[in-house]
């Protein structure tokens, strides 16, 4: 909330860094559910603020074998696009690099 409330303009969410969380690691459909439920909270407090919309950087520092595959990532990411578009609230606009973006 204090990223937030600083207005930053880019927040990075990882869901994989929770300290609540048991065992070695998460599946990829609870790493895009947590993903999408921080995003909407967020979006949330944001909107009760008044605040301008701000740009979500999503992705995972799970380093033991999860999402370390560029082909893995590739699906996590595909998978969140579709999960995202699927709520219609929230605006899934995927970008590599700088200018790099698609929708």
């Amino acid at each position: 909330m204090a990223d937030l409330k600083a207005v930053f303009d880019l927040i990075h969410i990882d869901p994989t860094k929770n300290p609540f969380l048991k065992g070695d690691r998460k599946d990829i459909e609870t790493i895009i559910g947590d993903t999408v439920d921080l995003i909407a909270y967020l979006e949330n407090e944001r909107e009760k603020l008044g605040l301008p919309e701000i740009v979500y950087e999503v992705g995972t520092e799970d380093i033991r074998g999860g999402l370390t595959k560029p082909a893995q990532f590739r699906s996590f990411l595909m998978l969140l696009k579709k999960f995202l578009k699927s709520k219609k609230s929230y605006p899934a606009k995927f970008c590599r690099g700088s200018n790099r973006c698609s929708g």
